[in-house]
């Protein structure tokens, strides 16, 4: 390693790491680049077929394609790395000469794949080293990771062949805008000023920044930087890094989004919360960056919503809600925000319960899951039916933007859809409902008021107007018990102090009056309606973490049979309709409760669950 190269990497700031490819933003050491430079070389050092000449002016050029992002140089930066590292290059060597040419172009064919650079410019440059631009993108892509050399080499090759050949072709703007913005629907409307800007400008950083936003706010975004760049001259190159530095944050320990920041910007972009964000552009040198301004209020009640979060303090739930206004987040709160991934992970595990068994009973081509949550249904579904059309809906931007991602690995469709509302605008064979009935029940709120029975009722009759002939809704969810009287006695303290909350948090099972609810904290027992109790035992399932959203949810809202008697009001033939206690409660709630009887004695934890296969007439 050139012990002038290696002093200059290791002397790059922590903020010049693509934080794109980072899994940790707080484990940043600032080595990270170096590291990338000696991967590079490991790679170099087992290409085949290379000269002598080829292979020292390739280790030349990796040894110095980062060192321009040095916080220190001996002249004024560019601001593009690969030019500021050339000409570090030059400073103490050669002017002329191939290895300066290999660090300026070191990154431009995989900038192509990305649609971050027009290549036509740079073909000239590109010619003369045609012969090592192969094992050179191979040592530059494969650094960053082998699988993502094995996902591009193909378009590699094509390109170099291209360029050899003296017939490459630029790709065209809207391929170019597809490349930047993986899943681009060209039916969205593309203004001209973006066209013209994509023919003139470099671009970095644009897929890790603004692929989490949808189709119309990419545009949106664009636009607003060509309208900024009628104002600002010598700029040759756009780079989103300092808004993709500012959106990612550390969560439990893993790099995610900050959804406070993005929400705020999505709703200044649909024209909503101006006050408290602005749009700015600032030019260094002849870089120009796209920047989110947000007001010092803003910025401070974000930094609330951090900490909050990470504390893990069951007031964060009512806290944020007094900010939802300013966020935009829904109400009803469908969106969990702090834990909406730990929550999605929770869910995805399916196979110990008799989730797992749904995808059985699923009939014809087009199949539903409502409200899929963090798509374990969904890939089940596509697993099980390889050919068959797999459509997943929620209501919540959060869940569609974690499936989305899922889309480049999978076949299956997301759509944003509230049956509450509406049939779907297409006829479909069936339609799933796993564990979401419960929550339409206990969120949206009908008639001026939540845990309102007719928002499931509508929500089934509208998914039974969505279904073809012979189609089929599946319904697994939580179902009431009874009222007998009974008495939960609390075994640890812990489980007392939730219940003690509970007592005084949960909203729900409005037809139970309070003085049929008796908490005897001396004894740590309650006596209540077994279904009161029920309702506890699933929230004291969730654990700690998940207590200010499980309070919120009223698990049971039918009785078994009175899912088949509304079922079979709309049409519906009832194929299969059973209840049961799913596995493994008991085993989780022996350490915490004991459960008894109007005559103290042993009562067996009543049936949680209900599964109901219901046919549409032919």
């Amino acid at each position: 390693m050139n012990y002038r190269a290696e002093k200059y990497l290791k002397n790059i700031d922590k903020k010049a790491i693509n934080m794109e490819r980072v899994e940790s933003v707080d484990s940043l050491s600032g080595d990270e680049t170096l590291e990338y430079v000696m991967r590079t070389l490991d790679i170099l050092d087992n290409c085949q077929d290379l000269t002598l000449s080829q292979y020292e002016n390739l280790k030349a050029a990796l040894e110095w394609c980062e060192t321009g992002k040095s916080e220190e140089l001996p002249f004024p930066k560019t601001g593009i790395h690969n030019l500021d590292s050339a000409a570090l290059y030059r400073y103490y060597y050669e002017t002329n000469g191939i290895v300066p040419l290999l660090i300026e172009c070191h990154g431009l064919i995989g900038q192509a794949i990305r649609g971050e650079v027009s290549l036509q410019k740079y073909l000239p440059k590109l010619v003369s080293i045609a012969d090592y631009l192969i094992p050179l993108s191979y040592c530059v892509i494969g650094g960053v990771s082998m699988e993502l050399w094995d996902l591009v080499k193909d378009k590699a090759y094509s390109i170099v062949r291209s360029i050899k050949d003296g017939d490459y072709r630029d790709y065209s703007i809207l391929d170019r805008i597809t490349k930047l913005k993986p899943g681009f629907e060209p039916a969205c409307i593309i203004p001209v000023e973006v066209e013209e800007m994509l023919s003139l400008y470099d671009f970095w950083y644009v897929e890790g920044t603004l692929n989490s936003f949808s189709n119309e706010e990419f545009v949106k975004i664009m636009s607003m930087v060509s309208g900024f760049l009628e104002t600002n001259a010598q700029i040759t190159d756009i780079s989103f890094k300092k808004i993709m530095d500012d959106l990612y944050y550390d969560y439990r320990g893993k790099k995610y989004i900050n959804v406070y920041k993005k929400r705020i910007i999505e709703n200044f972009l649909h024209g909503e919360n101006s006050d408290h964000v602005s749009f700015s552009f600032v030019k260094e040198n002849r870089v120009g960056y796209p920047v989110f301004i947000f007001t010092d209020v803003c910025k401070s009640l974000i930094g609330f919503c951090v900490q909050a979060e990470r504390s893990g303090i069951l007031t964060y739930e009512k806290s944020i809600t007094l900010l939802f206004d300013m966020f935009g987040f829904r109400k009803d709160k469908f969106d969990r925000l702090n834990n909406e991934h730990s929550y999605l992970d929770t869910m995805n595990h399916m196979t110990t319960s008799t989730k797992s068994t749904i995808p059985n009973y699923a009939t014809g081509e087009i199949i539903v899951d409502v409200g899929s949550g963090g798509g374990a249904m969904l890939l089940a579904l596509e697993e099980k039916f390889p050919d068959k059309t797999i459509i997943g809906t929620d209501i919540s931007s959060e869940v569609l933007l974690n499936l989305s991602h899922l889309q480049d690995t999978h076949h299956f469709q997301v759509k944003k859809h509230n049956f509450v509302e509406s049939p779907l605008d297409l006829k479909v064979d069936t339609i799933i409902f796993s564990s979401i009935l419960h929550e339409i029940f206990s969120y949206t709120e009908l008639d001026g008021k939540k845990f309102n029975i007719d928002s499931v009722k509508l929500a089934l009759k509208n998914a039974y107007d969505s279904l073809l002939p012979g189609g089929r809704i599946i319904i697994r969810d939580g179902i009431r018990c009874g009222t007998a009287p009974a008495k939960l006695k609390l075994k640890t303290k812990e489980a007392l102090e939730c219940l003690e909350n509970y007592r005084k948090d949960f909203k729900g099972l409005t037809d139970i009056p309070d003085d049929a609810i008796i908490l005897k904290r001396r004894d740590g027992a309650m006596n209540a309606p077994l279904d009161y109790i029920r309702e506890f035992l699933f929230t004291l399932t969730w654990g700690s973490d998940s207590y200010p959203h499980e309070v919120q949810e009223q698990f049971g809202y039918f009785t078994l049979k009175e899912y088949q008697d509304f079922l079979s009001s709309v049409g519906a033939k009832i194929l299969q309709a059973d209840e049961y206690l799913e596995s493994g409660y008991v085993d989780h709630l022996a350490p915490y409760i004991e459960l008894f009887d109007s005559d103290d004695q042993p009562l067996a934890i009543p049936n949680s669950t209900c599964f109901i296969v219901a046919e549409k007439a032919r």
